[in-house]
Formats: C-alpha cells, sequence, structure tokens
C-alpha cells in the first residue's frame, strides 16, 4: 500500500508509519522530562503543606555530618595528608567555609589590619559551632562578641575607673575548628596553615577526640585511605553510586513516593566514618586510656611553646553533669558506662608549667549548676549553652591581653 505525502510524493504506508511512531516518540520523550520537573516544582512549592519539607528527622544533624563527596546537603571532606582531612569550600543553609577551608563568610588575609587583634579558634565539632544556624551564630562569633561588649563597656566607665582593666582593641575571632579534630590534627593545622596567618591569639577547645581517637593513630582521619589503596576503582564506584543514591532521595517526587508507601521522607545517612557517639571508640582499657590522655597532654604543651597568647580549654561533655544528664534520656548506657571510666584519666589532665601567656582551664563541668538545657547531645551545646560558654571563655581570654603600657617618649 501506499500513501501521499507532501509535494504529491508516494511513499509506502509502512515507511509513513514508522516516521510517525519516531515523531511520537520523541515528542514522549521531551515531554516525560518537562512533566516531570513540573511535579517536582509543584511538590516543592506544596512541601510544607504536604509534610515534606524535612531532609532528616533533624535537618540539622544531616547538615553537620561529614561527607567525602559534594552532595551540597552535608559537610564535604577531602583527604590531607597531614591533616588528614580538611574542609572544602563550600556554602549551604548553615554554614559557609572560605577557600581556606575555615568556616568564614570571605577569605582571611595574611596580614591583619591595623588595630584589630586577631584570635583563632581550633577545636572539633562543638568549637566548629554543630548546630548554628550560620556563621554568625557560631561559638566563634559569640566569643567575639562578648571580648568586644567588654571592651565597649571598658570605654564608656574608663573616666570613673581611671585605669584599663583589657587591652583596648576590637577583637576578631576567626573559627579554624573541624569536626572530629583530635589535637594532633590542631598542631598539624597551626603549624601548616594558622601560624602563616599572624595570630594574635589562640584559643583552643578540645580535648573529646582525643578519648576516641586509638592511641597508636597520631591525627584523626575520615577517608578510608587503606580501601582506596586496596580497590581504588570500586571504592570511586561506590561513592559516585551513593551520590546519587542521595541525590534522589533528596527529590520531592521521591520524598512523596516514600511518603505514600508509609515511610517518612527520610535521606539515607552521609557515607562518613565519622562517629561522635560511637560507644566502641571510648576503651575501656586503663594503659589505652592514660595513653591517650597523654597524647593529648604532649600535643598542647606543643602548642603552648609556640609564643603565642593562648587559651587551652578542656571543653564540656554532658556525664559531668548529672542534671543535665537526666534531661538527655535516649544517651544510650554503654556510652556512660565508658565515659565514667575515661572521665577521671580526662579531667586530671595538668599541663603546668606552662608560659606565662598561655593559660589551662577546664571547663569539662562549667554547666553543673546552669539552669537550663545547655546540651543537645554530649558534647554539642544548646543556644543558651553556647552563649554561657562563649562568656566564660571570654572572661578568660582578656587575662590574657593585659592593657598596653605606654610607650615612654
Amino acid at each position: 500500500m501506499y500513501q501521499m505525502g507532501r509535494r504529491g510524493k508516494i511513499y509506502p504506508y509502512a515507511l509513513t508509519q514508522r516516521r510517525r511512531r519516531w515523531w511520537r516518540k520523541l515528542l514522549l520523550w521531551l515531554f516525560l522530562p518537562a512533566l516531570l520537573i513540573s511535579l517536582e516544582l509543584l511538590l516543592r512549592l506544596a512541601g510544607g503543606w504536604l509534610g515534606l519539607d524535612q531532609l532528616t528527622g533533624d535537618r540539622t544533624a544531616y547538615a553537620y555530618s561529614l561527607s567525602t563527596y559534594n552532595n551540597g546537603l552535608s559537610l564535604q571532606v577531602q583527604y590531607h595528608g597531614s591533616l588528614g582531612y580538611v574542609l572544602s569550600p563550600q556554602k549551604s543553609d548553615f554554614w559557609q567555609i572560605n577557600q581556606q577551608g575555615l568556616r568564614a563568610d570571605r577569605p582571611i588575609p595574611a596580614q591583619p589590619v591595623r588595630g584589630i587583634t586577631r584570635l583563632f579558634l581550633l577545636g572539633n565539632s562543638t568549637a566548629f559551632g554543630y548546630g548554628a544556624e550560620n556563621n554568625s551564630s557560631t561559638l566563634a562569633a559569640l566569643i567575639e562578641q562578648a571580648l568586644n561588649r567588654q571592651v565597649a563597656r571598658q570605654r564608656q566607665t574608663l573616666s570613673e575607673r581611671g585605669k584599663p582593666i583589657v587591652r583596648d582593641t576590637q577583637f576578631q575571632v576567626i573559627n579554624c575548628a573541624v569536626p572530629g579534630y583530635a589535637s594532633g590534627n590542631q598542631v598539624t593545622l597551626l603549624a601548616h596553615q594558622i601560624i602563616n596567618l599572624r595570630p594574635a591569639g589562640i584559643i583552643l577547645l578540645g580535648g573529646y577526640e582525643d578519648l576516641r581517637l586509638p592511641s597508636s593513630q597520631a591525627i584523626a582521619e575520615i577517608a578510608p585511605i587503606q580501601q582506596i589503596l586496596n580497590d581504588p576503582s570500586a571504592y570511586t564506584f561506590r561513592q559516585m553510586f551513593h551520590g546519587w543514591g542521595q541525590w534522589f532521595s533528596y527529590l520531592y517526587i521521591a520524598r512523596l513516593t516514600r511518603k505514600l508507601q508509609g515511610f517518612s521522607p527520610v535521606l539515607p545517612p552521609p557515607l562518613s566514618s565519622y562517629q561522635v557517639f560511637d560507644d566502641g571508640a571510648f576503651s575501656s582499657d586503663p594503659s589505652e586510656i592514660q595513653a591517650r590522655v597523654q597524647r593529648l597532654h604532649q600535643n598542647w604543651r606543643k602548642m603552648a611553646l609556640w609564643g603565642i597568647p593562648m587559651l587551652l580549654v578542656l571543653q564540656p561533655e554532658i556525664t559531668a553533669h548529672p542534671e543535665q544528664l537526666a534531661k538527655l534520656p535516649s544517651l544510650s548506657p554503654t556510652y556512660r558506662e565508658r565515659l565514667a571510666q575515661n572521665m577521671p584519666y580526662w579531667r586530671k589532665l595538668d599541663l603546668a608549667p606552662l608560659p606565662r601567656n598561655v593559660k589551662f582551664v577546664d571547663m569539662s563541668g562549667i554547666f553543673s549548676h546552669y539552669p537550663d538545657l545547655a546540651f543537645r547531645d554530649p558534647i554539642h551545646l544548646t543556644p543558651s549553652g553556647n552563649q554561657f560558654l562563649a562568656q566564660a571563655i571570654a572572661s578568660q581570654v582578656l587575662s590574657l591581653f593585659p592593657p598596653e603600657t605606654p610607650k615612654s617618649e
């Protein structure tokens, strides 16, 4: 059979039908993506009404998890030969990491600005500002505000007092903390990067990660290096597959499907070896615990000898606060038992004698009589808890910066 085509040409009927089917398939392939994109946009607009907006049961916890690939949702880290791992430049609704791998909105210049006293905050996820809504509400920002309030208050009352008690300057506190960093990471970070930024002072909040890190390891690492070396292609494929799976789970279409199937619209956890409250990370062997605390002692002593004004702070931990511990019943009995074995060694840490411009403060029990809820989990603090800790740290920092002695003419 034949059929008349355009311009009077005659074509076999079968050929005409094949051409029509080809156009129909093309239109179908173009229509389906457009339909899916339109459906995704509609679901995003109606996400709150349909209950699809939550990424996880705790969106904050997911955003502050470490990930070895870029999914745009959790903190991306990359392997570093000396530091173990570093933060990659990135931005989310919660944090911004600059090109230097620091939690800051812009790069930190090598030369400090005249009239500004730059302090650098080192530590783990507590110092980094776990749970903070943005860079401006982190512990570093709160310490900076507390320091400058004290300087402003002194300026207002200087005529009445007669003599300044703290240095008349503008303080800037730069957040150099990285979740999971132990004391070995902090020593290396100071030597490799921070010292080149000419710090006027260092605030180090930590100690907890050394209890978790085996004494055989000098630094904390997140990248499974041995696994990569053994089978790099398999590891790369697994990372890629996991990343695509998380991206797909982020789509509102996938969330709606899970919700219709009776599942909550959650994302799988990031592919990360960093688990803060893994009970098995804490040793029950007294000699091993002692070795881990001794490593912390040695590394902090090394930092104290750099000649920089420095405040070394043993960070708060919930098991040192029975009243706070009662407000967190979800904490496993195993964790409580392990920390009860570790804490006596940890709290006996003694760095004396120290240089005159270095101070060690044990703040592990600072919330013993705090009336409100201070902890959101064993080491991360609520906004009010961070405010309280920032004020306490600021008061200790000011003692390292007495008023400058006027130069004799």
